[in-house]
C-alpha cells in the first residue's frame, strides 16, 4: 500500500517538475523575447514623448528669455542720458582736456626754459 502512495506522490512530483520545466522553456524561448520587445517599444515611445515635451518646453523658455532680453535692451537704451546731459558732459570733458593740455604745455615750457636758461612766460 505504501508503494502505491509513494509512486503516486513521485509521479505527481515528476509531473509538476516537468510542467514547471516546460513552462520555463516556453517562457525563456518565446515569452521573454516577446515581452522584452514590447517593453523596449514602450520605452522608446516614452523617450520620444519625453523628448518632444522637452523640446516644446525649451522653445517656450527660449521665447520667454528672448522677450526678457529684448525688454532689458529696450530698458537699457531708454536709460541712456538725454542729449542735454551728453552736451554738458562733453563741455566738461573739453574744459578738462584744455586744462590738462595747458598744464602739460606749462610743464614742458618750464622744463625747456630751465634747460635753455630763459625765463618762462607768465600768463
Amino acid at each position: 500500500m505504501w508503494d502505491l502512495v509513494f509512486f503516486t506522490l513521485a509521479g505527481a512530483t515528476l509531473s509538476s517538475l516537468m510542467t514547471v520545466a516546460l513552462m520555463a522553456y516556453v517562457f525563456d524561448r518565446y515569452l521573454e523575447k516577446k515581452i522584452r520587445r514590447e517593453v523596449d517599444a514602450q520605452i522608446e515611445d516614452a523617450v520620444e514623448r519625453l523628448r518632444e515635451a522637452l523640446d516644446e518646453e525649451a522653445e517656450k523658455a527660449g521665447e520667454i528669455i528672448g522677450a526678457k532680453v529684448r525688454q532689458g535692451v529696450l530698458d537699457g537704451v531708454a536709460s541712456i542720458p538725454s542729449s542735454e546731459v551728453l552736451q554738458e558732459t562733453t563741455q566738461v570733458l573739453q574744459e578738462t582736456t584744455q586744462n590738462v593740455v595747458r598744464t602739460g604745455v606749462g610743464l614742458v615750457e618750464a622744463g625747456l626754459s630751465s634747460l635753455l636758461g630763459t625765463k618762462p612766460r607768465k600768463r
